[in-house]
């Protein structure tokens, strides 16, 4: 497992707070809280929120940064493609929930088992999934590839 940023989301600011832990740990040379990445990003978030989704990679370019920005959201859930996007260092992955609340955590890695392990910014700490629990939240694959 890397070493990864816990971020407590405030208000329903999930996915900005995902990209605060991600932007922090990967040398990406953005440091911007949650609150900041929701403000610069109004065409993306409302309050925080996310609304639409097919700018998400329109937060890295506003800070100067080019990425691949490959969704793989729309299709069943893939443990095989998760993990062979996971296997490229370069990845830098979000996993969306599709069920019941809409929510999104960062991934973290995968153990041998098969399960995977997130940071949750709703709860503030890294959590896993069995193989159960990713069938159950119907997971879609979003990640970004710097340039």
């Amino acid at each position: 497992m890397e070493n990864v940023r816990i971020v407590q989301q405030k208000h329903w600011h999930c996915v900005p707070a995902c990209l605060e832990s991600l932007f922090f740990d990967n040398d990406i040379g953005i440091n911007k809280t949650q609150d900041e990445i929701a403000q610069d990003n109004p065409d993306v978030f409302r309050a925080g929120v996310l609304v639409d989704f097919l700018k998400l990679g329109n937060v890295f370019k506003r800070y100067g940064v080019e990425v691949d920005f490959i969704t793989c959201g729309e299709k069943e859930y893939d443990f095989e493609k998760l993990k062979q996007i996971a296997a490229n260092p370069n990845n830098k992955i979000l996993l969306f929930w599709r069920c019941r609340t809409k929510h999104c955590v960062r991934f973290v890695g995968i153990r041998q088992n098969g399960d995977i392990e997130v940071m949750d910014p709703q709860v503030g700490k890294i959590v896993m999934y069995d193989t159960r629990k990713q069938a159950e939240l119907d997971l879609g694959i979003v990640y970004f590839a710097k340039k």
